[in-house]
């Protein structure tokens, strides 16, 4: 779908990416809470698991290019890595537009690399 997105709907000729996240709650089921604990926040056994979404989508057509989910706590269950894990959605020229979240110095480090 976003291979097919007009020109016009470009910004000056390069396709615009969007990033951001989300959190959901999840049944609450063994295997759940297993992958995704609960938050510290929530009483053992009195709450539901909760899931870090990240997702880069096309702004042109609207489609989701990719996502990434992973647990709300823990080392690499935040937005940036999640993100980081699927950075090779992008191709060369596209422009990644994120929030205030997304700009820090690591990041522009990893877009900048040469792709492998």
């Amino acid at each position: 779908m976003a291979q097919h997105t007009p020109d016009a709907w470009y910004w000056q000729g390069r396709p615009v990416r969007l990033v951001d996240g989300t959190t959901v709650t999840l049944p609450d089921t063994q295997a759940n809470q297993e992958a995704y604990p609960q938050p510290s926040s929530q009483q053992p056994g009195l709450g539901f698991p909760q899931c870090r979404l990240v997702g880069i989508h096309c702004l042109g057509s609207g489609a989701i290019l990719n996502a990434a989910l992973g647990p709300c706590k823990g080392k690499g269950s935040d937005e940036q890595s999640l993100l980081r894990s699927i950075l090779d959605t992008l191709e060369s020229g596209d422009i990644l537009l994120g929030d205030a979240f997304y700009a820090t110095y690591f990041l522009l480090c990893a877009l900048q690399a040469p792709s492998v």
